[in-house]
């Protein structure tokens, strides 16, 4: 017994590790989503069930744009693809999504680092990541694009024939899946290129051949529902990438990539041991970060709600959402340069301590993240249990996500809308309202709306919840 332990230990650790990660997602099972973002991709998967992509009331969905005649989802169609076969299931089955992808991906980390004489046990660093852990509870598309890049780059530095062409071939869904993905996938196929050209051979070809399906997919989609072939969302809803938001949001990611795992935002730059890797990680490292760093999305540190060493390590956590799709390589880079101490006594103690102290961190993440859905889907029973099939919701746009046709159908009517009084008059309406505790200012805001709609309908209160985000349900009359 002893031999097979010894013979096999390394494959036992991992599925251990494996099995203890499932532990923890399963006992914290996500009892609803966080954000917007995931409430769009869940109306969209369940809109591609139905068989459509165009959506029939815009009012009934998420992050919608206006194309002239029909309404599309603002977001690609890779990530609803994906969640579709799991809403055949049920709607709380769409959460397995992203923590399957992030064990397939694991497993290929770990076949990558015995790939390149790397101590296997370090590959718990990828699986146990506080950014992936926390992610991989949501239906963002950034934890997917992480998961799926690994898988992707395995194949793609074997360096065959066929790996590439299985490489180009997930690369190129990983475009559909984020449109800000082809940064990555277009820093790949550039070194490959260059690589090509300097080899004498044709290796990119067949890199280019598994990418050709989905870019010819990706530009079909975008004349029939954008209207051109290189037209994408980003150029309707007023997406910004600026060179001046990098002050901003760069020293937040750095900040992130150094202090969660120490120092290991410089590992891609460092090392010369398995040379093809290193330009492979410091190009695709440095050019994605910098186009990331330029979009307006975060605000610096200025954005921490919370007071104190905790309220900085979770913002740091939490800002790395979109970056998350470049954290694999710089696991990699770093797995490879700690595994020149590996054989050290000491330092795989201190390995196992810090790993021991990295998972206790996720218990007390996941049950924080825990109680923030729970509050919310007290919210969503809260509309449902005292609203009737049929009628309006005045709601602003944070509230909207509580809102799903799978759950009943309700119609969200903007509660800055100057319509309001046509609904009122021809449905039954509601004003539904709350106030976020981490938005002061929104909450502000919303609460003047709400007082003004109050003094203009005969209303009566329905639902009352004091404490939590001041809940308050209104039957408008």
């Amino acid at each position: 017994m002893k031999k097979f332990i010894t013979k096999y230990n390394k494959e036992l650790l991992v599925t251990a590790a494996v099995l203890i990660y499932a532990g923890l997602f399963i006992i914290f099972y996500p009892p609803i989503y966080t954000i917007m973002d995931e409430a769009s991709y869940f109306d969209f998967a369940y809109n591609l069930k139905q068989g459509k992509i165009i959506y029939e009331n815009p009012m009934q969905a998420h992050f919608v744009m206006d194309m002239g005649k029909d309404y599309v989802n603002q977001y690609p169609i890779g990530l609803p693809l994906l969640l579709l076969p799991f809403t055949f299931i049920n709607w709380k089955a769409l959460f397995l999504l992203n923590p399957i992808l992030h064990i397939l991906a694991f497993i290929f980390f770990y076949k990558l680092l015995k790939r390149y004489n790397t101590n296997p046990y370090l590959s718990v660093l990828y699986l146990f990541y506080p950014g992936f852990v926390l992610y991989s509870r949501t239906l963002v598309s950034d934890m997917a694009s992480a998961s799926i890049f690994i898988i992707g780059l395995y194949f793609y530095l074997r360096n065959s024939k066929r790996g590439l062409f299985i490489s180009g071939f997930i690369l190129g869904y990983l475009c559909l899946i984020k449109y800000s993905n082809v940064i990555i996938v277009g820093v790949l196929f550039l070194i490959l290129l260059y690589s090509s050209i300097k080899s004498k051979n044709l290796k990119v070809f067949y890199l280019l051949y598994g990418l050709l399906p989905f870019a010819i997919f990706i530009m079909w989609y975008n004349l029939t529902y954008y209207g051109g072939i290189f037209t994408t969302p980003y150029q309707f809803i007023g997406t910004k990438f600026e060179l001046k938001h990098i002050i901003k949001n760069l020293p937040v990611y750095i900040a992130s990539l150094t202090i969660i795992y120490p120092l290991m935002v410089i590992t891609p730059f460092i090392g010369k041991k398995y040379k093809p890797l290193r330009w492979v990680s410091v190009a695709t490292f440095t050019i994605f970060l910098l186009f990331i760093g330029s979009y307006y999305f975060h605000q610096g540190m200025g954005a921490v709600q919370q007071p104190g060493i905790k309220g900085i390590i979770r913002y740091l956590i939490s800002s790395q959402r979109l970056i998350l799709p470049i954290i694999p390589l710089c696991i990699l880079s770093y797995t490879i340069r700690l595994d020149k101490f590996a054989e050290s006594r000491n330092f795989k103690s201190l390995i196992a301590l810090f790993v021991l102290f990295i998972f206790t961190g996720n218990i007390y993440m996941s049950s924080v993240h825990q109680k923030y859905l729970l509050q919310n889907n007290d919210i969503r029973n809260v509309i449902y249990n005292n609203t009737e099939q049929g009628s309006f919701i005045i709601c602003d746009g944070e509230a909207n996500k509580f809102l799903q046709k799978v759950w009943g159908e309700r119609t969200r009517l903007d509660i800055y809308s100057s319509n309001i009084n046509n609904f009122i008059k021809s449905k039954k309406c509601y004003l539904f309202a709350f106030a976020r505790e981490d938005k002061p200012n929104n909450a502000k805001r919303i609460q003047n709306r709400k007082n003004r709609v109050l003094q203009s309908y005969s209303h009566s209160l329905v639902c009352s919840k004091k404490g939590f985000l001041g809940l308050e349900i209104y039957r408008i009359k």
